[in-house]
C-alpha cells in the first residue's frame, strides 16, 4: 500500500488552531482510495519554533512516502519555503505537491523563490486525488495540477469540479489533534464558496455548493461523540444563503441539544426571514457574526459590499427580537475612508451599542485591495516577499490607504478608539446584552414586526398567538420588490 503524508503548516499569523478542512479532505479521500494517510501537523504542535522540529522529527519517519501534500492560506509560505529548503538539504526524495491558496494566490511567488519546486494545485483536490490513484501517482500529467520540468511550467487541463459538497469525502476526524475542539468548541463546513465581491476578501465571486442537512448532522453528531463537542460553530463564509436548507437543518439539529452559531449579510436577513430566525434560535443558534465592516454607506460603497447601513440595521434588529446576539466585525482606515466617514461609522456603532475595536485595511493576495496595493506601490518579487513573510495581520495599521497622512490617521485612529471604549464595564456589558436578547427584546418583537411592516406599506402582518409567522401578504411584497 502506498503512503502518502498530508501535512498542514504552520500559519504565522494564528494565534490559535483552526481546523484545516481543505488538508483534511484531501487526506480523507486518499484513505478512501485506499491508501496509507501518514497526518502531520504542524499547527497544533508549533512549539518555539513554530512546529518546524516536529515536522522536521517526523518526516524523517517516513522517508519511504509517495507523496507529500501540504498548503494552506498565505500565511503559511515562509513554512512551505522552508519545508523544501530542508527537503533539499535532506536530500529526501519524495515530491510534494502545494495546494490551497497558497498556491491559488501566490503560485507566481512559489515559482520564482523555492527553486525545488515541481507541482502546484489550485483547484480543489476531490478530482485530482482520485486521478492521481487512478494513474500511479502521476503528477506530470494530472488534470488540475500544474509542474515545472527543465525550468518550464506546464499547465494541465483544468479537474472537474465536485457539483454538490455531498459527492465529498466524509471527513476522517480522528486525524485531528483534540487542541482543535478545546473547551468543547468545534467547527464545521457545510459550503464553498460566496457569490459576492467585497475588495478585501479572496473567496469573492466563487459558486457558491452546499452540503445537505443530513450529511452536516452527521459530521456534528462524529465530533460531538469524539470530542464532546457542546458548541458548533458553522464556518462559512456565508450560512443564510439558502434559506430552504437552513430550515431543515434546523429541524435535525434540534434534537441534538447543542448551542451553535453562524455568519451572514445583513442585506440577506430581511422582514420575511423572521420566521425562520425564530426557527434558528429554537433549533440552539445563539449568535450570527455579520460582517458589518463600516457605519458609513460611503465606504461600503467603496467595499464594493453591495449592501447599505440601513439594510444591516434592519437584519440586526430582526436577529436581536428573534432571541440572538449579533458579533459585528468592523474595518478602518480601507479606501475611501474619510475623518468624516470614520466619525459617521462611531457614531453609528454607539448607537447600536458595537463598542470596542475594529480590524485595519489589510491588503491579501489576490483581492481588490491587495492588486491595488501591488500596483500603487510598484512591487517587486522580494518586496511581495518580504510583505507576505512579514505576515500581514489586520490587528495591525501598517498601510496607508487613505488620503490622510499617517500620522492624521493614526491620530484619527486613537480618536475613535477613545470614542468606542465601553462606559459600562465588559461583563456587566455582556449581563444587559444576553438580558436584553433573550428575555426583553423577544417579548418585543410582535410590535417591532408591525411598526416595520407598517413602514412598508403593509397591512398588519406578525401574530403573535401563532408562534410569530409571517402572512403571505408581506411575504409576496417583499418577493416583488
Amino acid at each position: 500500500m502506498k503512503k502518502i503524508i498530508v501535512l498542514n503548516p504552520t500559519n504565522d499569523a494564528r494565534e490559535v488552531s483552526k481546523q484545516p478542512f481543505g488538508l483534511l479532505t484531501i487526506a480523507s479521500k486518499f484513505m478512501d482510495n485506499g491508501f496509507d494517510v501518514v497526518w502531520l501537523d504542524g499547527d497544533p504542535n508549533r512549539g518555539e519554533d513554530l512546529g518546524v522540529s516536529y515536522i522536521k522529527d517526523n518526516l524523517s519517519k517516513h522517508t519511504d512516502a509517495s507523496l507529500i501534500c501540504t498548503g494552506g492560506l498565505n500565511t503559511t509560505y515562509r513554512f512551505i519555503k522552508d519545508l523544501f529548503l530542508y527537503i533539499e538539504e535532506s536530500e529526501i526524495q519524495i515530491p510534494i505537491l502545494v495546494g490551497g491558496r497558497v498556491a491559488k494566490d501566490i503560485d507566481y511567488l512559489l515559482w520564482e523563490t523555492i527553486s525545488n519546486l515541481k507541482y502546484i494545485c489550485k483547484q480543489e483536490g476531490e478530482h485530482v486525488v482520485d486521478w492521481l490513484c487512478d494513474n500511479n501517482l502521476d503528477l506530470t500529467n494530472a488534470p488540475g495540477i500544474i509542474h515545472r520540468e527543465n525550468g518550464e511550467i506546464f499547465e494541465h487541463d483544468d479537474a472537474p469540479e465536485i457539483k454538490h459538497l455531498n459527492d465529498s469525502p466524509v471527513l476522517r476526524w480522528d486525524l485531528l489533534d483534540p487542541i482543535y475542539f478545546k473547551n468543547g468548541w468545534g467547527s464545521i463546513l457545510t459550503s464553498r464558496g460566496c457569490p459576492f465581491r467585497c475588495s478585501f476578501c479572496q473567496t469573492k465571486g466563487k459558486k457558491y455548493r452546499i452540503l445537505g442537512p443530513e450529511r452536516i448532522v452527521d459530521e456534528i453528531k462524529t465530533i460531538v461523540k469524539k470530542f464532546d463537542v457542546k458548541k458548533i460553530t458553522i464556518a462559512d463564509e456565508l450560512f443564510l444563503v439558502q434559506k430552504d436548507r437552513v430550515a431543515e437543518l434546523c429541524d435535525y439539529i434540534k434534537p441534538l441539544g447543542i448551542k451553535w452559531r453562524c455568519s451572514s449579510r445583513g442585506d440577506l436577513v430581511t422582514l420575511k426571514e423572521f420566521p425562520l430566525l425564530k426557527k434558528m434560535k429554537d433549533s440552539g443558534c445563539e449568535r450570527i457574526v455579520m460582517g458589518i465592516e463600516s457605519g458609513s454607506n460611503v465606504v461600503l460603497h467603496s467595499m464594493s459590499k453591495g449592501e447599505t447601513i440601513e439594510q444591516m440595521e434592519v437584519a440586526i434588529r430582526l436577529i436581536n427580537f428573534a432571541g440572538m446576539e449579533v458579533s459585528p466585525t468592523f474595518i478602518f482606515g480601507h479606501p475611501g475612508e474619510t475623518r468624516e466617514t470614520a466619525l459617521e461609522s462611531v457614531k453609528w456603532r454607539k448607537k447600536m451599542g458595537f463598542y470596542g475595536g475594529y480590524f485595519y485595511a489589510t491588503p491579501y493576495p489576490n483581492t481588490p485591495l491587495y492588486e491595488n496595493y501591488r500596483k500603487d506601490h510598484d512591487l517587486s518579487i522580494q518586496e511581495e516577499v518580504d510583505y507576505i513573510q512579514a505576515s500581514p495581520y489586520i490587528k495591525n495599521l501598517e498601510i496607508n490607504f487613505t488620503d490622510m497622512s499617517m500620522k492624521e490617521l493614526k491620530d484619527l485612529d486613537k480618536e475613535c478608539r477613545i470614542m468606542l471604549k465601553d462606559p459600562m464595564p465588559f461583563y456587566l456589558r455582556r449581563l444587559l446584552r444576553k438580558l436584553m436578547v433573550k428575555i426583553v427584546l423577544p417579548a418585543f418583537a410582535p410590535f417591532f414586526i408591525n411598526k416595520l411592516a407598517f413602514k412598508r406599506g403593509s397591512m398588519k402582518i406578525y401574530n403573535s398567538k401563532l408562534d410569530g409567522t409571517v402572512s403571505d401578504d408581506i411575504h409576496i411584497e417583499l418577493q416583488e420588490e
